[in-house]
């Protein structure tokens, strides 16, 4: 069975995505570390940032190849990302009320309702028939 349109048009995104998501992490970590600036971006961020754009660029190459595990990766990946974003609502930055609404709308709003889609889009049936069972 050929992928639809949507299976072809989320693998090509999530393994653009996922790549650049992964190795611009890497550099920052790498860029921090070389510095001594860890202490202001911290170790953690840039390296839960490679790992989620490396899990979106795996999902991306198993969707692509309509390998089961890559749903089932994006399904996982599409979740963590919507914890990350539930984590970053309950941890607001403090300063004024502009700064707060971009970074609610970019890492809030955006991603959760980014990956509702990828969730409500690869739990369809006519989408799961594509991935053929182990």
């Amino acid at each position: 069975m050929a992928a639809s349109r949507g299976i072809k048009i989320y693998g090509t995104y999530a393994v653009l995505v996922g790549t650049l998501n992964g190795v611009g992490n890497l550099a920052l970590a790498v860029l921090a570390a070389k510095s001594g600036t860890f202490a202001a971006v911290g170790v953690g961020r840039p390296l839960l940032g490679a790992l989620v754009g490396g899990l979106l660029m795996t999902s991306g190459i198993g969707v692509a190849r309509l390998q089961p595990w890559g749903r089932t990766l994006a399904v996982a990946t599409a979740i963590g990302i919507m914890g990350l974003a539930a984590f970053n609502a309950l941890h607001l930055p403090a300063g004024p009320s502009a700064q707060r609404i971009e970074f609610i709308a970019g890492y809030v709003l955006f991603p959760l309702l980014l990956n509702a889609g990828v969730l409500w889009f690869f739990t369809r049936p006519p989408v799961v028939a594509q991935f053929p069972r182990p």
